[in-house]
């Protein structure tokens, strides 16, 4: 695309690379859109990429760009009329980052002392809770632990230790040192993590014996975890008005290109597109079921982000789109042909009761797609040392293998027709380019490396 057309300077180096490596025809549909946008014409825009992916074979990766590219103006177009101060050109442009920065105090220096005293109460309150705990997939007991998992996610996410630990009393020692004593409570959580990280802390894992999920060995508070999800600041990114603040940016052409990979190869996969109706569990803003929406299928979705699941009504126009557990039972036996869940399943507890209510909802023929982190990926550093399951820990309560997800799925009736398992770098030589999306370089079916997808048919 040429400077003329388009500001370089501006724009994404991923947005500029994945367009680089489209055929002429794609890159001159997605100039056109340019064009009509610069001139604040989302009809052309929508025009010339309906147009454009008309003539492109079925499972083509420019279907995926140029749907990327329809998802992003509808996004953007949409947040215009709602008032927002959102720009077309926001879409090529370096995207805003997912979540909001905390912002913890500007200078603060903890003593050594205070930093064992934290760890000493955080592996005090880890021990308290010790003992016999129950499987939080199907309520079994677990036997005693085998391997370990990291208390916190490796990239550090802020928010995980208020789903184990009594974060007040962590601020209490903060407030006692001189060189902390104005920290506040996202501060807290920052040099917490930090810590906990430093240390090493791990939680127990076992495998449970009766559902053969891999799970955290540690009592998990219902009430805490409720709290984490619920907490609108850690989850916004950007703000529909002033009282309505939302999780999503499905404006941003990298970030929704990353959410096209799943959907799009699940639809062509399955040969599914119009007519076909497809739901979505755990379906975040919204961008996965737009895609899907966008090829021709009639959708909806859950997730118990509430911020999430407005921006998914409000800014993608997804009106079947709710956030409690109940509409599950609500929904019509078979109503659907497809249903998918994205890297959800390892995050909530009652699974065997969540995966029934899913399985139900698929109509005879019908399918059920689950990715999830891989749980054969554990790590062993030596002969004496457990294994450690890197997928675990942070807000991943649960971890699952392919075997695993296909006795669940044959046990509910369902014939496992393939499974895709994705490397945990993708410099591994046995994942040649037949398995990558040639614009992204990722995995043709998902952005995630190290996960595992299971497809089944309804007998």
């Amino acid at each position: 695309m040429d400077d003329a057309v388009f500001d370089q300077q501006q724009a994404d180096p991923i947005f500029l690379s994945m367009i680089s490596r489209s055929p002429p025809n794609v890159v001159e549909t997605v100039a056109g859109a340019v064009k009509a946008l610069l001139a604040n014409d989302a009809s052309a825009a929508l025009s010339h990429l309906t147009a454009g992916r008309a003539v492109l074979p079925r499972g083509h990766p420019g279907h995926r760009l140029l749907s990327t590219f329809q998802v992003t103006v509808d996004a953007v177009d949409r947040l215009r009329s709602l008032g927002v101060d959102a720009t077309f050109e926001q879409i090529w442009n370096k995207p805003a980052p997912l979540r909001t920065q905390r912002k913890g105090p500007r200078e603060v220096s903890v003593s050594r002392a205070t930093q064992g005293a934290i760890l000493d109460e955080i592996r005090r309150q880890l021990a308290s809770s010790a003992g016999a705990t129950a499987c939080p997939s199907c309520g079994a007991m677990l036997p005693p632990a085998n391997a370990v998992a990291p208390l916190v996610s490796h990239d550090g996410t802020l928010g995980h230790l208020r789903m184990y630990l009594d974060m007040s009393a962590i601020l209490v020692l903060l407030r006692q040192d001189p060189g902390a004593a104005e920290v506040d409570a996202e501060g807290a959580d920052q040099i917490a993590t930090q810590l906990v990280k430093q240390a090493g802390i791990h939680l127990p894992v076992s495998t449970c014996g009766a559902c053969e999920t891999i799970a955290l060995a540690h009592p998990l508070d219902q009430e805490r975890i409720a709290r984490f999800y619920a907490d609108a600041e850690y989850h916004a990114s950007s703000a529909v008005n002033a009282t309505d603040r939302t999780a999503g940016s499905a404006e941003s052409f990298p970030l929704a290109y990353t959410k096209s990979l799943f959907p799009c190869w699940l639809l062509d996969r399955l040969g599914l597109g119009t007519g076909h109706r497809v739901f979505d569990f755990g379906c975040g803003e919204g961008t996965m079921l737009r895609h899907a929406e966008t090829a021709g299928a009639s959708v909806a979705g859950l997730d118990l982000d509430r911020e999430r699941v407005s921006y998914a009504r409000r800014v993608l126009g997804l009106s079947d789109v709710t956030a409690t557990l109940d509409d599950l039972q609500a929904k019509p036996q078979g109503s659907f042909d497809l249903v998918m869940t994205y890297h959800t399943l390892e995050h909530v507890t009652h699974l065997d009761r969540i995966f029934s209510s899913l399985c139900r909802l698929v109509t005879q023929g019908g399918h059920v797609a689950v990715a999830v982190p891989n749980g054969e990926n554990a790590i062993r550093k030596d002969a004496n040392s457990p294994p450690v399951y890197p997928m675990l820990g942070g807000d991943h309560i649960l971890a699952l293998t392919p075997a695993g997800l296909g006795n669940r799925l044959t046990k509910a009736e369902f014939e496992v027709v393939e499974v895709c398992r994705s490397p945990s770098d993708l410099r591994d030589i046995n994942f040649g380019p037949e398995k990558r999306d040639p614009l992204s370089g990722m995995p043709v079916w998902s952005s995630k490396l190290g996960d595992c997808i299971v497809i089944a048919r309804k007998r």
